[in-house]
């Protein structure tokens, strides 16, 4: 049995799909919420400069001015994961995502 956790699984989805590499550029996949967009993915260098996922977006602004914003695209991930684990199948039968970032 294994369980995969994939942290940064919206981040890489959108890598991926743009053929774009992570460098050192903070960057983070924002997303609307109640009072304001949130940060809903980020990469190392983001994390760096001491943003989390969850915050919102006026308070990583504060402490990162030059941050590069991306809005994410929760149904994109979704879509990705479960092609990811209709891809794993071939392994084992029994594969089947986990949350919004596990198989």
């Amino acid at each position: 049995m294994l369980s995969l956790w994939l942290p940064h699984w919206p981040l890489e989805r959108l890598l991926r799909a743009n053929n774009a590499q992570d460098d050192e550029t903070p960057l983070v996949l924002a997303q609307p919420a109640q009072h304001g967009p949130v940060v809903y993915g980020l990469n190392p260098a983001a994390h760096a400069e001491g943003i989390s996922r969850g915050q919102r977006m006026v308070d990583a602004r504060a402490l990162c001015p030059h941050i590069k914003v991306v809005e994410a695209d929760p149904h994109a991930d979704t879509a990705a994961l479960k092609r990811l684990a209709s891809w794993a199948r071939r392994w084992s039968p029994w594969v089947s995502t986990e949350g919004e970032d596990g198989l």
